[in-house]
């Protein structure tokens, strides 16, 4: 399947070196390595659009990306909602210091330029990597103090225009927003479209995760669609979710989208699984969560005010709410909240509300609050685009999120499931992607193109998967010796 969406066709893949030097039939032609395809089909490597390995830095400390490679991934997209590594003008990375830790990490770069010459320099990566910038790192060097949110000058407007643009000539694929995150949530909308108009001049990608999922779901992709339009800027919608309770709304998002494409190229991504991960201080009564975060703790706190605020917190179903991250109290982590409630002889309220307590509102849930019908829907939408929305790897061992490790092979059986022609739904992991975001010579099996190659079943199992002509995954073992040929991706200036 070369990634056209075309029938799938038999024939013989050489590679040489990086590349695929030719498709078609050799008879003759003699090889070092010979592998036999047994029926299964070839493509090439998946593009996972929305990947969070960087924010979590386990870019750094598993650089093999064994499990993204084990289920067909050879390219990630990561700077996304807002947070990317660079450009980092100070060389902190505040915003990407462990959850589970007090201390901050630095770089030793500052511009988006030098951040990709040093992981090219002084990584070997398993799969291929290219970034956004994030809107939020930006931002919060420019303002200097971004626990008071105000709105730009027109002075630091200007500046924002100009770093932006630097980040694009020197490698950014384009910009992310992470607008459903306080106190993000206040910004205006001419400082997004004064920055979204410098993406769409370089030909770039915006992705933006929106103000509102649930109640607001429709206004909020109005808002994106009507900024896309305005400046003709390609955009992704990062993770649309049906929300449990929530998928009228979902469903009237997905109709707009549809009839507005012509006008607003708007394609969102999503992953397979019905659960979410859910920070503490997002199951705060809406009046709260705008609270500087010491005065929600000290609401928290506060034996008189607990009776109301049980009342108003929402009945989180505890068997399918686990811990992800708890910051300072690792022995919760993969912890079910109905067991932390049990501990505690606590109702599973009350065990929320000290789960929050407990992680000082740091804490993060995995919790099962998607509807999976609507998200098979959304799935087979020829705007959505399939993403893990997650780290390549976790230190939970008893805890290992299948969007992690199943993402890509999950679709694969949704759409054979709903009757979609296997190559069109390849073509919708490969070739879509990589053009959306301007990733050259990859997503197509084709002569030039680099030689990133797997080879699956209709069912969605992976045996073999090539990074860049060298194979990481053989037989259907990892080879972490081998996972080393990963490339980082610049953007190329259009």
């Amino acid at each position: 399947m070369d990634g056209s969406g075309q029938s799938p066709v038999k024939a013989d893949v050489l590679v040489r070196d990086r590349y695929i030097a030719a498709v078609g039939s050799f008879p003759s032609f003699k090889a070092d390595d010979v592998l036999f395809g047994n029926e299964q089909y070839l493509s090439s490597g998946f593009v996972d659009m929305n990947a969070s390995s960087d924010r979590t830095l386990a870019l750094f400390s598993e650089p093999t990306f064994g499990d993204f490679l084990k289920q067909g991934v050879t390219s990630v997209l990561m700077g996304q909602c807002g947070f990317s590594l660079a450009p980092s003008v100070y060389g902190s990375l505040h915003t990407h210091q462990s959850r589970d830790s007090k201390h901050v990490a630095n770089s030793n770069w500052r511009t988006f330029g030098e951040f990709l010459d040093t992981l090219s320099k002084n990584w070997a990566f398993g799969a291929n990597i290219g970034s956004l910038a994030g809107h939020r790192v930006m931002r919060e060097d420019i303002v200097h103090d971004p626990s008071k949110f105000r709105k730009l000058s027109a002075g630091e407007l200007r500046v924002f225009r100009h770093l932006l643009l630097r980040t694009l000539e020197e490698g950014s694929f384009g910009f992310s927003s992470g607008l459903g995150y306080v106190p993000y949530t206040q910004t205006p909308y001419h400082e997004m479209r004064a920055l979204a108009d410098v993406v769409a001049q370089h030909k770039g990608l915006y992705a933006v995760h929106m103000r509102n999922e649930t109640d607001g779901l429709l206004d909020s992709v109005k808002e994106v669609v009507k900024l896309a339009q305005d400046v003709s800027v390609r955009t992704i919608i990062s993770h649309l979710r049906p929300f449990v309770g929530y998928e009228q709304e979902f469903e009237q998002a997905l109709e707009l989208l549809a009839r507005k494409f012509s006008k607003a190229h708007v394609y969102f991504d999503m992953n397979p699984f019905p659960y979410s991960a859910v920070r503490a201080d997002a199951f705060l009564p809406r009046r709260m969560q705008d609270m500087d975060i010491e005065a929600a703790l000290s609401y928290l706190r506060d034996p008189a005010s607990e009776k109301n605020l049980l009342q108003e917190l929402p009945l989180v179903d505890a068997r399918d709410a686990m811990v992800f991250r708890a910051p300072d109290m690792p022995f919760l982590r993969g912890v079910s909240l109905f067991d932390f409630a049990q501990n505690r002889h606590v109702s599973s309220k009350k065990a929320l509300l000290e789960f929050m307590r407990a992680t000082k509102l740091r804490g993060v849930l995995f919790y099962k609050n998607l509807n999976p019908n609507y998200i098979a829907k959304g799935l087979l939408s020829s705007q959505s685009l399939v993403s893990t929305n997650s780290s390549h790897a976790t230190d939970v061992a008893a805890f290992r999120p299948k969007r992690a490790t199943d993402t890509f092979p999950e679709f694969l059986r949704i759409a054979d499931r709903a009757g979609m022609p296997i190559e069109k739904a390849v073509a919708k992991i490969t070739s879509v992607p990589a053009s959306l975001a301007g990733i050259e010579k990859r997503g197509m099996v084709a002569a030039g193109f680099y030689a990133d190659l797997v080879l699956c079943s209709k069912d969605g199992s992976i045996s073999n998967v090539f990074v860049n002509g060298r194979r990481a995954v053989a037989d259907g073992q990892f080879k972490p010796a081998e996972a080393t040929s990963g490339n980082v991706l610049y953007k190329r200036k259009p």
